[in-house]
């Protein structure tokens, strides 16, 4: 007789297979002031918009769907959430991988025990956002309590520098501040320092979402404080702004790289402003192109 030959096609450990990680999220909060609202819905029909501050508001992300019981002073409701309107955070505030400070970030999907945040990059990244994954525990949808920000120092107009984690290493990313185009108002990007060595600065740049980093001290230049001042400080976007000069002063339009003076304005007249930059502020007349007063014309004027 012919022995019997077996061949093995697999390997048997003796242990059994990795059990799969769930893909769930479960974010329970309690007396919690939210960033943005609850927009509830039932087989895509939405029936709700809800506004906090909540007694509760418990979130269970699955994937890349979410599902609520919301609680205010008025109502309780539960139904899917609409998780892009209801900007998350981490409980404490900390600089992640050392560089970047998330306020409020967008939850897209669980991916086990975390969830998959979109993070907005201040002004003129490039990249202009990115994605982390943070334990679902570590979350919070609580707006964040910021200190007073400001800012003395922007990237000069038109220029593209590299971001650093250490002086001159480790680069981060590209940072771009927009030419200027007298059509096209824009707001300057602008940081604040905090150290310097030797050819280059630490400067934390503002936005939704901050930025600690290192660039070169050449890429740089200082802002007035009385123009630049409360720009970015506003959680999630500018201020609209408006200037009163108790004299009179005169009004300049940029065209075709000339600058020619076109009027004045009347003593305590108040005007909207439009973009600022070193030594220039524009005002709205309803033009498609804003004129502007230049900086060493404003004292003492006031910004109501």
């Amino acid at each position: 007789m012919r022995p019997l030959i077996l061949v093995a096609t697999g390997c048997w450990t003796g242990m059994p297979p990795e059990t799969p990680k769930p893909t769930s999220c479960q974010i329970e909060e309690r007396l919690v002031e939210p960033a943005g609202r609850a927009k509830l819905s039932v087989r895509s029909l939405q029936f709700a918009d809800v506004a906090g501050p909540f007694v509760r508001l418990d979130v269970r992300v699955t994937d890349k769907t979410a599902h609520a019981v919301v609680e205010n002073d008025k109502v309780v409701l539960e139904g899917d959430l609409a998780l892009e309107d209801l900007p998350l955070r981490p409980r404490q505030l900390a600089l992640h991988d050392q560089w970047l400070e998330v306020v409020e970030a967008k939850g897209r999907a669980a991916i086990g025990g975390s969830l998959r945040l979109d993070v907005e990059l201040p002004s003129g990244f490039e990249p202009s956002s990115t994605s982390i994954d943070l334990p679902c525990d570590r979350l919070t949808f609580a707006v964040a309590k910021r200190p007073e920000r400001s800012h003395d120092l922007m990237l000069r107009r038109g220029h593209t520098t590299t971001l650093y984690l250490r002086p001159g290493t480790q680069p981060i990313a590209k940072w771009t501040a927009p030419k200027y185009d007298p059509d096209v108002p824009s707001e300057d990007v602008a940081a604040t320092e905090l150290e310097r060595a030797g050819n280059y600065i630490k400067v934390r740049i503002l936005g939704t979402n901050d930025v600690v980093a290192w660039v070169a001290a050449a890429a740089m230049e200082p802002v007035s404080e009385d123009l630049y001042g409360g720009l970015l400080g506003s959680e999630g976007g500018g201020l609209v702004r408006s200037i009163e000069c108790p004299h009179r002063v005169p009004i300049y339009v940029r065209a075709d790289g000339q600058v020619t003076r076109v009027g004045t304005t009347k003593p305590d007249a108040n005007f909207l402003t439009g973009a600022s930059r070193a030594g220039e502020l524009e005002i709205q007349l309803g033009g498609t192109s804003l004129p502007f007063l230049k900086r060493k014309d404003l004292q003492p004027c006031r910004y109501p």
